[in-house]
């Protein structure tokens, strides 16, 4: 699979994963959007939702955390780290 198939494969999965963790529609979520600012996620929620992609077979490095500002910054961690 190409880089730009597993990017919109990882994004399909976060974005989905993120809607069932919030409680929203997956249409009403942004790659651009900020976790904070506009998800209105906590720092604990941030780390929870992270851990939440590693007991789903979402196998990757968050040592990071604070660096993620935005979803498009997870989808770019999986990409870079994860093989599909």
């Amino acid at each position: 699979m190409n880089e730009e198939g597993k990017h919109t494969k990882v994004e399909n999965i976060i974005k989905r994963k993120l809607s069932e963790y919030l409680g929203i529609d997956v249409e009403d979520i942004a790659t651009d959007d900020s976790l904070k600012e506009d998800l209105h996620m906590s720092p604990a929620e941030i780390s929870d939702f992270l851990n939440l992609l590693a007991t789903q077979e979402i196998k990757t490095d968050f040592s990071e955390i604070q660096k993620i500002q935005c979803i498009s910054d997870i989808i770019d961690t999986i990409v870079e780290n994860e093989e599909f």
